[in-house]
């Protein structure tokens, strides 16, 4: 998964679009405690263009990749492997105070990637987000909008309020629903970040024969300090620490049962790397 990421920088590097690009890759994993092995592991890429010849129009990929170690209930295994993708292709645009963002995405295990002709049209969501920007003045602006998309466990539309201030001491705040932030511009290279926000997802899986389908949700928030460095243009490096709280995971046993499953907090250490040609 380590080379993928720096394959598609090069890639874009190489092809020499008319456009201005970013990527950011990102790796994560959690601690192991003596009474709970919670062994989570992700890995996420995003990429992103925008066209010299527009202003207000980006579009790109994503991909998150994420590995659940699911447990045995009453001896029933899980019926399908807990390695789950999410593949996105989105297109952004700013229409004078409005935003909107479409993103087909689509989320399944990974033996249905390996297994292409099985895909359906329940594999694929449709997520996407329409936000509006108020200006407030001296008060910072005010944002809000409906997003739909599967950060809170489930397919399902929610709303997005939220409000950005510049303070000073470079101090930067975004204070909302569902996500909140708050940046620090210590020094010219250096900027912590602490947020707060949803951060689960829902996969279409299917078990090791690829006769049944099911589904594997998670829901769970977050609270995250980073430290990014812009070590050298245009490389940024980012290390991180996120504590996970609230989170239960429901998925399909081999019998066609469900289970749900509360998991307890714990903290996983991440570090990302983005490139800004």
């Amino acid at each position: 998964m380590a080379a993928s990421p720096f394959a598609i920088v090069t890639f874009i590097l190489l092809l020499g679009l008319p456009a201005s690009s970013f990527a950011e890759w990102r790796f994560s994993a959690s601690t192991t405690d003596h009474d709970h092995n919670i062994s989570n592991r992700e890995t996420q890429l995003h990429v992103e263009v925008q066209p010299k010849a527009s202003e207000s129009e980006y579009w790109g990929a994503r991909h998150n990749y994420r590995v659940f170690d699911l447990p045995d209930v009453n001896r029933t295994p899980a019926a399908s492997n807990g390695h789950v993708h999410a593949l996105s292709g989105f297109w952004r645009h700013r229409f004078d105070r409005w935003q909107v963002e479409l993103a087909p995405t689509l989320a399944v295990s990974s033996n249905v990637l390996r297994n292409p002709d099985t895909l359906s049209a329940s594999d694929w969501h449709l997520h996407g987000s329409a936000i509006r920007r108020f200006d407030l003045r001296d008060q910072g602006e005010f944002y809000g909008g409906l997003r739909i998309d599967n950060r809170l466990g489930d397919y399902l539309p929610y709303p997005m309020v939220q409000w950005q201030r510049q303070l000073p001491a470079d101090i930067r705040l975004a204070l909302g629903v569902p996500d909140s932030a708050v940046d620090w511009y210590w020094h010219p290279r250096l900027r912590w970040r602490l947020s707060l926000g949803p951060d689960g997802g829902s996969w279409r899986v299917r078990d090791s024969q690829i006769d049944s389908a099911g589904r594997l949700e998670q829901r769970r928030w977050h609270t995250s300090l980073a430290l990014a460095w812009h070590a050298q243009s245009p490389l940024t490096i980012q290390l991180g620490a996120s504590y996970y709280f609230q989170e239960r995971w429901r998925y399909q046993l081999s019998d066609g049962s469900t289970t749900r499953l509360e998991q307890p907090n714990h903290t996983a250490l991440w570090v990302g790397l983005s490139i800004q040609p």
